[in-house]
């Protein structure tokens, strides 16, 4: 298939949640992509496994280092490219570089930032910090576009600056599929392991940080005292102590440590509710996963995730601050849902709103009217 434009992409690193979306753009566009980092702090990733499963060669910026310990300048990569259009990620210094290099050479290609930014951060304004939302609003206007992961952003941006392309960060529904299908013997090996038949469970996956407000959905959870009801916690962090702390000795509860791959996955098709009750996330990328895998999903109102559910229909939007309002949407989840019946399973209906082919329309239809 001929490609229609070129575009140098400058990103922090591909996490699992976003191989998707740059081979999407691998498949329509002739693309160089350049990582500014070879992991996450905190977020380890494997790479090796990632880039396996990219149909693209990533260039790490630091293995470009000269003699004298320094990297390319962005501007000098983007001369030697000569793209259409630069991809960069949020509103950083290599952002500022690319439109520094634009003006002062005076250059055509176009300039598109990817930001993961909730309403409730962008709007409300619980940033992760106040540099964060003063670099956001110098950089804004320079771009020709802006991609965004929740539509009520989306709206606002194009109220205020007219830009905005609503892409939420979601994977390709059959190949997410395709996975979850292959992995139900391990899933049926973990029901038979817990004695989950004849059970509910509730799933959360992620860090064990503060932000996340688990320890308030373990209280509401064992307070509510729901038979054949089970919660499972996969993740780890800093306070993994605190939250098992806050769980005593209830046998109601699993905490599983961190599981990545088919270990991970696997507790999706187990699971039949789904929870990110966090009182700040810029998206949550495990709504999406959970609801490829048919988990009726309860979600913060402050997640930017939130845009995925439909109330009622897949899930429901939560105040994660609201005790009573948490718990009546725990049980009436509860009551939604069938349990587990056999140690025999079979994949979950597709919860997703809409699938990703129609999201990627959007992105590709903005990226042609502009170059």
């Amino acid at each position: 298939m001929k490609k229609r434009g070129k575009i140098l992409i400058f990103h922090t690193i591909i996490a699992p949640y976003r191989i998707d979306f740059f081979n999407a753009l691998n498949e329509k566009y002739d693309i160089k992509v350049y990582l500014t980092r070879n992991n996450l702090a905190g977020q380890t990733f494997d790479m090796q496994k990632i880039e396996e499963q990219l149909t693209f060669k990533p260039i790490y910026l630091s293995a470009l280092n000269t003699d004298g310990g320094k990297t390319p300048k962005p501007g000098a990569l983007i001369e030697e490219f000569n793209p259409d259009l630069v991809l960069v990620s949020e509103c950083g210094i290599i952002p500022l570089k690319v439109i520094m290099h634009k003006w002062i050479k005076k250059q055509s290609y176009k300039i598109i930032s990817i930001i993961d930014d909730s309403y409730n951060m962008v709007v409300e304004g619980n940033h992760f910090s106040i540099k964060h939302r003063i670099a956001e609003q110098i950089l804004i206007p320079f771009f020709d576009e802006i991609i965004n992961v929740e539509d009520r952003v989306t709206d606002y941006f194009k109220e205020k600056y007219s830009k905005g392309i609503f892409f939420p960060i979601i994977r390709k529904d059959d190949k997410m599929r395709q996975l979850y299908e292959r992995v139900i013997p391990i899933s049926e090996q973990i029901i038979c392991r817990h004695n989950l038949v004849g059970k509910k469970v509730m799933l959360y996956v992620g860090r064990m940080i503060a932000l996340k407000n688990i320890p308030r959905i373990i209280e509401i959870f064992n307070s509510l005292n729901l038979e054949d009801t089970i919660f499972v916690i996969v993740g780890s962090g800093p306070e993994e102590s605190h939250w098992k702390q806050v769980a005593g000795k209830s046998k109601n509860i699993i905490f599983t440590g961190r599981l990545e791959g088919d270990s991970l996955y696997a507790w999706y098709n187990v699971a039949d509710v789904f929870c990110l009750p966090s009182w700040q996330e810029a998206f949550g990328a495990v709504t999406n996963e959970a609801l490829l895998a048919g988990c009726f999903s309860l979600v913060s109102n402050k997640a930017g995730s939130q845009c995925l559910i439909q109330n009622g229909i897949n899930g429901f939007t939560l105040d994660p601050f609201d005790d009573k309002q948490i718990a009546e949407h725990i049980i009436n989840a509860f009551n939604k849902v069938s349990g587990i019946n056999s140690n025999k399973i079979t994949l979950k209906r597709n919860l997703m709103p809409e699938p990703f082919s129609s999201a990627m329309d959007r992105v590709y239809n903005r990226i042609s009217t502009i170059i």
